[in-house]
């Protein structure tokens, strides 16, 4: 594949931005659900399940470390 190909394939140009950019240590509820691949309801349900956030600035964030924690002892 020459590299012209590789630029103008979006969905690639999308999926390697995904891996060579990763997530903010500290995420918003926005942000996390993008990390997490889930929808809003999803992510309250894991909040009230036990998954760990913190207040900064009056703004509820999600620790990158704790999601990734949370995600592998919670997987069925």
């Amino acid at each position: 594949m020459e590299l012209t190909q590789i630029t103008e394939n979006k969905e690639l140009m999308k999926q390697l931005a995904i891996m060579f950019n990763p997530a903010p240590r500290y995420m918003n509820k926005k942000e996390a659900c993008k990390y997490m691949g889930v929808c809003y309801r999803t992510l309250q349900k894991a909040i009230a399940e036990g998954l760990p956030s913190v207040l900064i600035g009056g703004v509820l964030r999600f620790d990158r470390l704790t999601i990734d924690e949370y995600l592998k002892n919670n997987q069925i």
